[in-house]
């Protein structure tokens, strides 16, 4: 689930502000908006990027557990429940 991002601006608690990037589901030229930036949030960066550079952006396995927990476990738990 690794997405690419470009980023944007720095912040002196040792954040960034990055924009992800959207492909064309790998078909480039199909849509004619490939590499639109799409969805902007506030990252760790510890690699120390400066604004301008591309890097990936990785959830949390936390966030990952959690929402394959909403997505999967909890409407089985409630179809078995009723």
């Amino acid at each position: 689930m690794d997405r690419q991002a470009r980023v944007r601006q720095l912040y002196e608690d040792g954040t960034a502000l990055v924009l992800c990037t959207e492909s064309c589901a790998m078909e480039c030229n199909q849509c004619g908006g490939c590499r639109r930036e799409t969805e902007g949030l506030v990252a760790r960066n510890p690699e120390g990027a400066l604004p301008g550079e591309l890097v990936l952006v990785r959830p949390h396995r936390r966030q990952l557990l959690m929402a394959w927990l909403m997505l999967f476990a909890l409407p089985i738990v409630g179809f078995f429940t009723g």
